[in-house]
């Protein structure tokens, strides 16, 4: 019944990406999702958490975000909450800042929900932390994506640092600063550096020296082969990724030949100083940076699957500029663009990677995500 009332509100998400009810009734179905979920691969893991932190054993579980300890210690001791009390106040607070997030983002609400829906809204019930870590990253880059002037560097870094007190890898998004102050010439170069940076933390030398600030717990969980890689999954990541950075290129020039970007986009807002909110094109110029900066993340994952977590913020902002582009583009039956037929085409491969890569999501995130729920049976 769940996978069908799912499946529903995706498609008139599609069709309806704007209606304000439907907006509403996804957001309240996706609350109850997680408010009410009652099992996954980690749900009893985070509930030992939150009953040691409650026991005043703040520091001797398998977190040590601060904010999410100090969270549950509060929601714990001060408001007397029980788990399951917990999930309901935290599904709360992370769907209204995911509505305010998407709401920052694009009228065209509800295409972003649908896709979120899809991928990776299921994986965040499972994985809570990363989940709120992911809307304050979103939150800050929005912030850097839509505005100039010194507030917007400000409240940038503040979004993505809180976010990292909840999950650390929100802060593997500080570096995309540079998206707004160079060219695209520098972003590839800093790309491939980082790529060579990240591949060089598997050299045994190198290895040691980051010993010297990270425990050999971490280094084994972040940085050695966790051994669940094929030849295959690895070739289909390098696809995935640089698919997506093809398919963003081609709505770019679709929209540049219509006229609805700037045919200079790319170097048009470098040096350019503003206090409000930038154009489209400026907008879809640091997407698409940001897109290629994320191709070093690869690096990483091809040899750590939870690596595969970053990309849910690049997927996100993906799915802001498809749900707008469609709208620049006035998608009709009549008249479909080769860029959004391109898109639908690179999620379903995607989605296919992620299946065949995380055959084990399915069983541990996805089915219970719509089959334990207290609320919606």
């Amino acid at each position: 019944m769940l996978y069908a009332a799912a499946a529903i509100l995706i498609v008139l998400g599609f069709v309806f990406p704007k209606n304000k009810v439907l907006t509403v009734v996804m957001l309240l179905f996706m609350w109850a999702l997680l408010a009410y979920n009652r099992d996954n691969a980690d749900y009893q893991n985070y509930m030992n958490i939150y009953n040691n932190i409650r026991d005043g054993n703040l520091w001797g579980t398998t977190v040590d975000e601060e904010g999410f300890i100090y969270l549950c210690r509060f929601c714990s001791t001060v408001l007397r909450l029980d788990y399951y009390q917990f999930l309901v106040l935290y599904s709360t607070l992370c769907t209204v800042l995911f509505a305010v997030m998407v709401k920052l983002y694009t009228e065209n609400s509800n295409i972003v929900i649908a896709l979120f829906m899809i991928y990776s809204y299921w994986c965040m019930i499972c994985q809570v932390r990363s989940y709120l870590a992911t809307i304050l990253a979103m939150i800050g880059l929005y912030f850097l994506f839509y505005h100039d002037g010194k507030m917007s560097w400000i409240l940038f870094f503040a979004f993505v640092i809180a976010g990292g007190f909840f999950h650390r890898t929100a802060w593997f998004f500080l570096p995309f600063f540079v998206v707004k102050i160079t060219n695209m010439k520098t972003i590839v170069i800093v790309t491939a550096a980082a790529s060579v940076g990240f591949l060089s933390l598997r050299v045994p030398f190198v290895t040691k020296l980051v010993g010297l600030v990270l425990s050999q717990q971490k280094i084994n969980n972040w940085l050695l082969d966790d051994g669940n890689r094929s030849i295959i999954g690895i070739g289909m990541l390098f696809f995935v990724r640089g698919l997506l950075i093809v398919i963003e290129l081609m709505m770019f020039y679709s929209l540049s030949r219509n006229k609805k970007l700037s045919l200079s986009y790319f170097d048009r807002f470098l040096g350019k100083k503003t206090t409000g909110k930038v154009e489209f094109d400026a907008v879809a110029e640091r997407i698409f940076k940001a897109t290629v900066l994320s191709f070093a993340f690869v690096a990483l994952e091809a040899f750590v699957r939870d690596y595969e977590r970053l990309f849910r913020i690049v997927m996100l902002l993906s799915y802001v500029l498809f749900a707008d582009f469609t709208v620049h583009k006035k998608v009709t039956p009549n008249k479909i663009p080769v860029g959004y037929v391109g898109y639908y085409m690179f999620f379903t491969l995607f989605m296919a990677y992620f299946l065949y890569g995380f055959v084990g999501w399915i069983d541990g995130a996805l089915r219970p995500a719509f089959e334990c729920n207290t609320l919606l049976k």
